[in-house]
């Protein structure tokens, strides 16, 4: 359904669009006049939303085929009310459904605690050697507590890779994940090492996915760095999603030892002496 734009005020933006909701439910004495009442209406909205969100999927539940029918709405025009209304209503429902949206992320924001960082894994850190819930992510951190955050694409990428039979890994640790988070729904729920937990980061209703995999894993990241909680890393075992992720200004951690085979440690203890 929407993107939020990094840092947006949540409870502006619901408060915002309440009073555009109430704004369709004054009474024109005229079909022109409801006309002009409603386009003053979408126009708001569409004002407020280009610079709320990221995304511009919004535009066609706005723009739609009768507000064009409105828009171009003369005295003329046959049964003026009814197309109207009917659209006002659609929107509102629409509108409705946003807001319902909105109260889950403002909920969300407030059970965050900014002491903990959130690391997001890409695929690459989920299929290693070693399972991610065996690792001491605080060790790596200063001791700080840690979230382990999952998008879900990379649940839908270990998905296929299970069925291909490419990453003999992909089964076991989907299967970790949803023991994980049984009872939890999309978490946080505890992991066995101390002050560390797991969750999923869903993509919003509607999502428009990019057609590059890693840089749809950076945007989501991305989404992250933007709401209330503590720091952001990604954490990663490609180079190239290294490179791609640190020129779009997001940290990364690099794949930790633990999470390594022994053959792919040595190859980077080779290729790099001083780590």
């Amino acid at each position: 359904m929407f993107e939020l734009a990094p840092g947006q005020d949540i409870r502006s933006l619901d408060i915002t669009i309440q009073q555009q909701r109430a704004a369709f439910n004054q009474h024109a004495i005229s079909a022109i006049a409801a006309r002009d009442s409603y386009l003053k209406s979408v126009e708001g909205i569409e004002r407020v939303f280009r610079t709320a969100l990221l995304d511009a999927d919004w535009l066609d539940q706005l723009q739609t085929p009768r507000y064009w029918a409105i828009y171009d709405m003369t005295e003329a025009t046959a049964r003026p009310f009814p197309l109207v209304e009917a659209e006002i209503n659609r929107l509102d429902r629409w509108l409705a459904a946003f807001q319902r949206e909105l109260a889950r992320v403002m909920a969300e924001d407030g059970d965050c605690d900014p002491s903990k960082v959130r690391l997001v894994l890409d695929t690459s850190a989920v299929v290693r050697h070693h399972s991610f819930s065996d690792v001491c992510w605080p060790d790596y951190l200063s001791g700080r507590p840690v979230r382990l955050v999952i998008p879900i694409l990379v649940v839908r990428q270990l998905d296929d890779l299970k069925d291909s039979g490419k990453a003999p890994k992909a089964r076991s640790r989907l299967k970790k994940i949803r023991e994980t988070l049984l009872g939890s729904g999309r978490g946080p729920a505890p992991l066995p090492q101390p002050n560390v937990t797991l969750e999923l980061l869903m993509d919003p209703p509607a999502h428009s996915r990019l057609g590059n995999a890693d840089e749809e894993i950076i945007r989501r990241t991305q989404y992250l760095q933007g709401r209330p909680g503590g720091p952001v890393q990604l954490v990663t075992g490609d180079y190239t999603m290294e490179f791609m992720a640190e020129a779009d200004g997001v940290p990364v951690l690099f794949l930790p030892d633990e999470l390594r085979s022994g053959g792919e440690k040595a190859e980077r203890e080779r290729d790099d002496p001083a780590e």
